[in-house]
C-alpha cells in the first residue's frame, strides 16, 4: 500500500498506506513482535531497491502513528 509514495511514484500518500501502518503498529506490542515484523519489511525494502529515506521516516509522522518499526532505508537496523 505504501509502496508507491516510499519510491517517489506517488506524489500523495494514500488512506490505505496509513491503514496499513497503524495495523503494523497495532501487530508490534513486544519486543519480539516488533523485531520480526520490522524483519520481515526490511527484507521488502532490500527487495524494492532505493526508496525516499525522507519519505520512510516522515511516514510514522504523517499517519499519525507514534514510533515507527518501519525501516526507513537500506540500511537501518531492526535490533531493538
Amino acid at each position: 500500500m505504501c509502496v508507491p509514495y516510499l519510491i517517489g511514484w506517488d506524489r500523495s500518500l494514500f488512506p490505505q498506506c496509513c491503514m496499513a501502518v497503524r495495523s503494523v503498529k497495532e501487530l508490534s506490542r513486544t519486543p519480539t513482535a516488533q523485531e520480526s515484523i520490522c524483519k520481515c519489511l526490511e527484507r521488502m525494502v532490500v527487495k524494492i531497491g532505493r526508496i525516499d529515506q525522507h519519505r520512510a521516516t516522515g511516514l510514522a509522522i504523517r499517519c499519525r502513528v507514534h514510533g515507527s518499526i518501519i525501516p526507513t532505508g537500506n540500511r537501518f537496523s531492526c535490533r531493538t
